[in-house]
């Protein structure tokens, strides 16, 4: 029995790490401390416009790549810390059932 209890510790404290660290990063990310990591790159979103007859088209961006890029950047990184989370919660749910005394 004290087995339990000197690994569920230890799991406990990880998994509150996880939570933790992955917390302080999404609001890092979020708060605009620091810059979520490069996954996509995406192109700018040109429309061609054409005008009536003899007149010369003209291109205009709906969406800037770098913004476009940025946005979803963010998104697979709160995705990402929130498996990070989930897994964390796992582990100290672990180290809990571990602690806890079953009383029969």
């Amino acid at each position: 029995m004290k087995w339990n209890k000197i690994t569920g510790y230890p799991l406990v404290s990880v998994g509150l790490g996880m939570i933790i660290i992955s917390v302080y990063l999404m609001y890092a990310v979020f708060t605009n401390s620091i810059e979520p990591p490069k996954i996509l790159r995406l192109n700018d979103i040109e429309l061609l416009i054409p005008l009536p007859v003899g007149g010369v088209s003209v291109k205009t961006t709906l969406i800037q790549g770098d913004q476009f890029s940025k946005l979803v950047n963010m998104l697979l990184w709160a995705v990402f810390m929130l498996f990070i989370v989930s897994a964390g919660g796992k582990i100290c749910d672990i180290g809990v059932k571990l602690i806890k005394e079953v009383k029969g």
